[in-house]
């Protein structure tokens, strides 16, 4: 894939992916909102958030710090769920953002 491929996939179309799917799972599972293996998750994709460098990452940094700053205090050990629901979103990002650094090289 190219940048000029429609198919491509750019850091922000994985962040966009990525912030849907955990947004979901925060509002709908409550369980997950507040257990330290969503959170880590939380965590690591801000942490990530400094490969992207764009507007749209600035933004989901600050959305999902208030998840965290929110979650301070109250955060419950594992769930131990047999399958972390936060994981597979994490790991189609993080894989998402490799292919980006292929096609496209350093964030833009």
């Amino acid at each position: 894939m190219t940048r000029d491929d429609p198919h491509s996939t750019t850091p922000d179309d994985a962040l966009a992916t990525l912030l849907r799917e955990l947004t979901e799972i925060h509002e709908t599972i409550p369980r997950c909102a507040g257990c330290e293996n969503f959170l880590g998750v939380v965590a690591r994709v801000r942490d990530d958030l400094d490969e992207v460098g764009t507007r749209s990452g600035d933004v989901a940094r600050e959305q999902l710090g208030a998840w965290l700053a929110a979650a301070e205090g109250r955060v419950k050990t594992t769930n131990h769920c047999e399958v972390c629901v936060p994981s597979g979103p994490y790991e189609r990002f993080r894989a998402a953002l490799a292919r980006a650094r292929d096609d496209f090289g350093p964030s833009q």
